[in-house]
């Protein structure tokens, strides 16, 4: 019969692999409520290639509603198969700000407005490549990215969603 102080950190590291393989959980306070923000994720931000190895990147944009003085948007995640730029812009097409995206994937990206908007609207996030490589976007000359044609519906379209902003 083993010892029992020598199965100690054996269940000890077994309940460890336990409770890590559960994944986070979330306790909800009392008296306190929360809901998710609304969002909207186009496209699968990484696939795995069949045979294991580096992931390959699908276009994909996750922008949410959000509140803020007007003069930045913050764009949860985006994912470009080689660098390229998310800009933003009001219904009628105006371009409002873009940031640079490298190749891959990028979570929080702040991108700032100029002009900054003054009154509640809902904006437009899209994702444009780097066309012609410079670093810098240029509307006349940045394509916009296309959906993959892997998501079903979406082939004629270009990765772009929108987002309410509420100026405060």
């Amino acid at each position: 019969m083993r010892h029992p102080s020598l199965l100690l950190p054996a269940i000890a590291a077994s309940v460890l692999v336990t409770v890590s393989a559960c994944g986070d959980s979330v306790t909800p306070v009392p008296g306190e409520t929360s809901a998710p923000a609304p969002s909207t994720v186009v496209g699968e931000p990484a696939e795995t290639r069949a045979g294991g190895g580096l992931p390959d990147v699908t276009p994909a944009l996750d922008f949410q509603d959000q509140v803020g003085a007007g003069d930045g948007v913050l764009v949860a995640q985006v994912a470009l198969p080689s660098a390229g730029f998310v800009v933003i812009s009001t219904g009628d097409g105006t371009v409002l700000g873009a940031g640079a995206v490298p190749e891959g994937a990028e979570m929080d990206l702040q991108v700032p407005l100029d002009p900054p908007l003054t009154d509640d609207t809902t904006v437009t996030a899209t994702l444009h490549a780097d066309t012609d490589g410079n670093g810098e976007f240029d509307p006349a000359v940045d394509q916009p990215v296309a959906a993959s044609p892997d998501d079903e519906g979406l082939e004629d379209q270009v990765v772009s969603t929108e987002a309410d902003y509420d100026v405060r």
